[in-house]
């Protein structure tokens, strides 16, 4: 090889080598080297025309213009076009080398190309055309799609084949094996095979190919219709848009929580239709900056919550989750959104119920605590830890700094049974409510406990107030009525005494009158015989009144038994022992109610106001009614009459103890039954009136209760 041959292929190499070179670090120097070797080479070229085979020099100017034009990024594929004419140059060298046709590679006046030329020629065209890899003629060779894989498997058959017969049809020819026509049959008929053979195999493959294509389609199709029905059925909305911004999928659940159907939305600016006005300026500028830099934007690849626009114009919070998808030279971004307003909802509301519990924790003046059970290894409660505690609960206690620490620590002999309660509650679940004495703090204690969170955490909450002062009030209370029972023993006891002996000389002094009367009557004058009446009225008046200030002191304090009372029989039994005059007739409805009461009681309650209604009748014809009407909890009494009223400024007085109208001797009255009457409707819960006008008669009024809920007084 000669000097000036040897020289452009070093060159070319060079060339080729800074190629790479400026096309990996974008080097600006590389660039100009390539220029300045691929100039070089034309320029050898050019002058060696007549000095060297003269398809060598016109190789050296393909090549060396094709290292032109893809340092300057002008035609790529016009230079690959000139290597591709370098290619056929050499090869058709090499090959006439091969098969010894002088004729093909040389001219009469000038040298032929040598062999070793035309395959560096080969290896240098080889290298032009891979030097950009991924592009051109190289790019489809080396791609994994058909037409890449088709060529890699056709193009050794379409360079290999043609050679290697040609080598074996002159190679037969030269030994006298065959003619030269059964030579060029042979070939022929060989080349037929071999290239049919190729075609045929690579039709099988390429069968095979679109087989497993429509299979890979058919299983696309199928995954995209189960794809596009879980995101229809999805519980969340899911969208979808491309680098533009418009949206390209929207399934049922978006058009529910934003009101866009998915025929209205379909290519028109996510934006505009589902980001509030004031962050769609953002929110594009981030979408160019992300197709700009491709860099990771802040939201993508994580949950995001954010304020979304409805249809009808009001926002409302969404969580967000949206990841970028790179299809070719774009992007698309899809997005699973979820509506949160009912979740922000009750958020707020907890945040707010929190926020009550902690005032009220902080504020209430009971004691509260939060403890954690401690249990020995057979599951018995030993202690319990103080988790929390409010502000009350060191006044309740007089235990300071508790939280955190345990009760054994605080109160060693604190007592078992508060362990034992709220052990049990911790393992239950069952809450408890009880008052119980802890003797080393001094107190007594009002408890409710409860279970607090999950089982496994064995923690108690505990509400609780010192009642101490009331235990002790208690106490005094209870010694006081003992006290007062005895004292009401000695005074009942004392009463009857008085009563007895009250009424001994007055039954004395009652016998006597009559007997006076009775025996020396006819020796007393008028004078007499009145004074002697006026003494035993009055004894019997006295008698009468002792009676009934003993039944008073009774009501409420000597209790008999409570039973169901029928008062149609009551009232019967009443009017039997009143025998009221024929000339007053009196009413009673056969439908009175039974009640629940002392039947002594209701015996004095009615036959006091029928027997006042019967002494006090002025009128010649009486009338008097018992009626009974459903006033809700209570039966409402009246019991009505004609007789001769009672002024309005008395209606009160009429109740009190001793207070009558007139004389006590002019009416034969004690001032006690009204008095009696009152104290056993106050008894029982009910009240007592009366409504009168002077001349036409006097109605009272009175109520009981249905329940039982009063039997006890």
């Amino acid at each position: 090889m000669r000097v000036n041959t040897a020289l452009a292929f070093v060159f070319c190499g060079l060339g080729l080598w800074f190629f790479n070179a400026e096309m990996e670090q974008a080097n600006l120097l590389a660039r100009r080297l390539v220029q300045a070797f691929a100039f070089a080479v034309v320029m050898i070229g050019l002058v060696s025309l007549g000095k060297m085979d003269p398809v060598s020099a016109l190789n050296f100017i393909l090549v060396g213009a094709a290292l032109l034009i893809l340092g300057a990024r002008l035609n790529l594929g016009f230079a690959q076009g000139l290597v591709l004419v370098v290619i056929f140059l050499a090869l058709l060298a090499f090959v006439d080398y091969l098969c010894e046709v002088s004729s093909l590679y040389g001219f009469a006046v000038f040298t032929k190309m040598a062999p070793h030329t035309a395959i560096v020629f080969l290896i240098l065209g080889v290298g032009a055309l891979s030097a950009l890899p991924e592009q051109g003629l190289f790019g489809i060779l080396t791609s994994e799609t058909v037409g890449g894989v088709t060529a890699r498997r056709l193009l050794p058959a379409a360079i290999g084949s043609p050679i290697v017969l040609a080598l074996l049809s002159i190679g037969g020819q030269g030994v006298g094996f065959y003619a030269m026509n059964f030579g060029v049959a042979l070939h022929v008929v060989s080349s037929i095979f071999i290239f049919a053979s190729v075609v045929l195999w690579n039709a099988a493959w390429l069968a095979q190919m679109d087989t497993q294509r429509r299979r890979a389609e058919e299983l696309l199709l199928a995954s995209e219709k189960h794809t596009q029905s879980i995101l229809e059925t999805a519980d969340d909305a899911f969208v979808s848009m491309d680098s533009g911004g418009l949206v390209r999928v929207w399934n049922r659940q978006a058009a529910t929580i934003f009101g866009w159907s998915a025929e209205e939305v379909f290519g028109r600016s996510l934006a505009e239709l589902i980001i509030p006005p004031l962050h769609r300026t953002s929110f594009r500028q981030s979408l160019k900056q992300f197709l700009e830099t491709g860099g990771e934007d802040h939201v993508l690849n994580k949950q995001t919550e954010i304020t979304a626009v409805h249809r009808d114009g009001h926002a409302f919070p969404v969580e967000l989750t949206t990841w970028a998808l790179h299809t070719g030279q774009t992007f698309n971004f899809n997005s699973f959104i979820r509506d949160i307003t009912e979740r922000k909802r009750t958020e707020k509301a907890l945040r707010e119920s929190e926020q009550r519990y902690r005032s009220l924790f902080d504020s209430i003046d009971e004691g509260f605590c939060i403890i954690e059970m401690i249990f020995d290894k057979h599951e018995k409660p030993v202690d319990y830890r103080f988790l929390q505690v409010n502000p009350s609960f060191e006044k309740q206690t007089g235990l300071k700094d508790a939280q955190g620490k345990r009760m054994r620590d605080l109160a060693p002999q604190h007592e078992s049974h508060w362990f034992e309660i709220y052990g049990k509650i911790a393992l239950t679940g069952q809450p408890a409510r009880f008052e119980n004495p802890a003797k080393q703090l001094r107190r007594w204690y009002d408890v409710y406990a409860f279970r607090y969170g999950e089982p496994e955490n064995r923690q108690v909450g505990v509400l609780f107030n010192d009642i101490t002062e009331r235990k002790r009030v208690e106490d005094e209370l209870k010694q006081k009525t003992l006290e007062l029972e005895r004292s009401n023993g000695e005074l009942e006891e004392f009463a009857y005494a008085v009563s007895h002996d009250l009424k001994a000389p007055l039954r004395g002094i009652s016998h006597l009158s009559e007997w006076l009367v009775q025996d020396y009557g006819d020796k007393l004058d008028e004078e007499g015989k009145k004074q002697l009446g006026m003494l035993h009225n009055r004894a019997c008046y006295m008698q009468t009144l002792i009676g009934g200030i003993l039944e008073y002191s009774r009501i409420g304090r000597v209790r008999e038994n409570v039973m169901d009372i029928d008062l149609n029989d009551l009232i019967a039994q009443a009017l039997d022992l009143l025998q009221p005059s024929p000339e007053i007739h009196i009413e009673v409805p056969d439908n009175l109610p039974i009640i629940h009461a002392e039947k002594a009681r209701m015996h004095q309650l009615f036959q006091n106001l029928l027997g006042n209604a019967i002494k006090f009748m002025d009128k010649p014809k009486g009338h008097i009614r018992v009626g009974c009407e459903d006033n809700g909890a209570m039966w409402r009494f009246s019991v009505s009459d004609n007789g001769p009223g009672i002024e309005e400024k008395y209606f009160d007085r009429i109740f009190q103890l001793f207070q009558t109208l007139g004389t006590h001797e002019e009416e034969g009255s004690t001032g006690v039954g009204l008095a009696l009457v009152k104290k056993i409707v106050d008894l029982y819960g009910g009240s007592i009136q009366v409504q009168s006008e002077i001349g036409k008669g006097s109605t009272f009024f009175f109520t009981l209760p249905k329940s039982k809920a009063n039997e006890e007084g």
